[in-house]
């Protein structure tokens, strides 16, 4: 998607993926700064470690605890978090409006930090599930908004009792939706049809398109590209470009 947007717009750059051994994420941060290579993408399991080896973080990578956007400015090396912005756009762009709903969010990762972290502001309510009733305390806590926030270990009980009464689920965990449920025995039945449902790892078909709603993962995988050019360019994204050419190598629309 980058690689093909930067050739339609003649820019002189390239987007390549490197796979970095955890212990060798110093040494790799080191080398892009010696090589004069203008920003990069953070993904797990590097989004909290990088943040000791940047020159400055964003207010809103701070208080979210992770990186995913790296930049280079007059200071060095700058870290910038776009995950909760790219689930809130992502959402509108498919027809949800969080304003004043109730949200379940399973998971405590990155991901779902910064998904808290934004829609608390814009949320009635907000529950954290996770397998670690720990961490989704500290999760629930990354509330910067009016939203009421609740945290409990995701189990059978708490997962039926919460599905039922909500307007939207994220599903921030590497297990789909559908999976999930059968996992705990839970019947599909149990989400209601005008509940959303947004799986954030790719590749999960979760929740079709029907009778009930769903926010599909490339929605924000595309909202998230447009911010990192953002903040690369300095200059808005051609997110009609981006969407075109990525729908083009998804073999159709998401949408």
């Amino acid at each position: 998607m980058f690689n093909l947007t930067f050739k339609a717009l003649g820019l002189d750059c390239s987007y390549l993926p490197f796979e970095v051994p955890p212990e060798e994420l110093q040494a790799t941060v080191e080398e892009a700064k010696a090589l004069g290579i203008a920003g990069f993408n953070v993904t797990m399991p590097h989004k909290v470690a990088i943040i000791p080896l940047l020159d400055k973080i964003s207010n809103e990578a701070y208080q979210i605890g992770s990186v995913n956007t790296v930049v280079r400015s007059s200071t060095g090396f700058e870290g910038h978090n776009t995950d909760g912005e790219g689930a809130l756009r992502a959402l509108r762009a498919s027809g949800f409006e969080p304003r004043n709903r109730k949200i379940l969010v399973l998971g405590a990762g990155g991901a779902a930090r910064a998904i808290v972290h934004k829609l608390s502001s814009e949320a009635e309510s907000i529950v954290v599930l996770n397998r670690s009733e720990e961490k989704s305390s500290i999760v629930a806590g990354i509330n910067r908004g009016v939203a009421k926030t609740y945290s409990a270990k995701l189990s059978k009980t708490e997962l039926e009792k919460n599905i039922g009464n909500t307007d939207l689920i994220v599903n921030a965990t590497p297990l789909g939706t559908i999976e999930m449920l059968n996992d705990f025995k839970i019947p599909l039945a149990n989400i209601r049809d005008n509940e959303w449902v947004f799986d954030l790892a790719y590749g999960h078909s979760s929740v079709q398109h029907g009778p009930r709603l769903r926010v599909n993962a490339l929605e924000m995988l595309l909202q998230q590209a447009g911010l990192s050019y953002q903040l690369w360019f300095e200059s808005p994204a051609p997110l009609d470009l981006m969407r075109s050419i990525l729908t083009d190598q998804n073999g159709g629309d998401w949408r």
